[in-house]
């Protein structure tokens, strides 16, 4: 999916949110801004918008000296999730199809998004897990996908955000309770790329007792392949099933379809609803077209 100018809008809302952040003054954020808006200027707007996006982040980065500007949050996130995993793990295995409601789980878990989400309500995402086993799909191709993973030796499951990534481990942990013979390999980004999940978050989590950690290289936020490493470029080549988290993994990994790729997402920007012709805010399970 090629950059549109809306999302513009997406890369200067984090400007100010990180100039926020660090309690900028009003000289220090315009000379900020002004340095993310050339950035964008020169961009190639032919590529996606996580491409050009994680090249304006790496610009903000760069202004603090590439400190990584979401680690306290990030770290925080995980903590404060997995705390939920006993009663998140009691719901799902009660549930009349555990691997479809830690589907669905982990696909609710995509409200965590700090980059878009500005507040919610931890209580009220613990509610709306707990109903949605009934939940309907915007798209819903699940059936499809608990199909391909009954069959797959090899799953790449490429991951999305912080917080969100406690939700992925109890999906492949489910799957794992299924079907322990299925080797699963995590995605994470291989530099910081806003609230995006990175080694340290997966380590946290403990993913590394259900799945094989990858870094994939880059720092764009979603998975460029052309900018991805080759030992991820095999991967996504040899794996049985592509499973990819959230939009800007749509976003990216849309360039590059191949069969049995998955999207997990909730449509939160319009844009990406239309892509899909749903509403905004739906559950979304979709094989790619190939």
């Amino acid at each position: 999916m090629k950059f549109a100018l809306e999302c513009t809008n997406c890369i200067l809302n984090q400007v100010a949110q990180v100039s926020k952040m660090k309690n900028l003054n009003r000289e220090e954020n315009l000379v900020l801004l002004n340095k993310v808006k050339s950035c964008i200027e020169g961009d190639d707007f032919s590529k996606t918008s996580p491409e050009i996006y994680g090249n304006a982040w790496k610009v903000i980065t760069s202004h603090f000296d590439n400190e990584d500007l979401y680690k306290e949050i990030r770290e925080s996130y995980n903590s404060k999730f997995m705390e939920y995993v006993p009663q998140l793990e009691a719901v799902i295995k009660k549930s009349e199809n555990p691997l479809k409601m830690a589907l669905a789980t982990a696909i609710e878990g995509n409200l965590l998004d700090l980059a878009i989400q500005k507040t919610f309500s931890i209580e009220q995402l613990i509610n709306s897990i707990e109903k949605i086993e009934h939940a309907k799909f915007g798209i819903d191709d699940s059936d499809q996908l608990l199909d391909a993973i009954k069959h797959s030796k090899k799953i790449l499951y490429v991951g999305d955000n912080c917080g969100e990534i406690v939700f992925d481990r109890i999906f492949i942990e489910t799957i794992k309770d299924f079907y322990p013979q299925i080797e699963i390999y995590y995605v994470v980004r291989g530099q910081s790329a806003v609230n995006d999940v990175l080694l340290s978050d997966a380590l946290q989590v403990g993913m590394d007792k259900f799945a094989i950690i990858v870094e994939n290289g880059d720092s764009s936020l979603g998975t460029v392949l052309d900018r991805c490493s080759p030992n991820l470029n095999k991967l996504y080549k040899d794996s049985d099933l592509v499973i990819a988290k959230g939009q800007g993994n749509y976003e990216s990994l849309s360039e590059f379809p191949r069969n049995n790729l998955f999207y997990l997402l909730l449509t939160k920007c319009h844009l990406i609803a239309e892509e899909f012709n749903v509403e905004k805010m739906s559950i979304v399970c979709a094989k790619a077209q190939y």
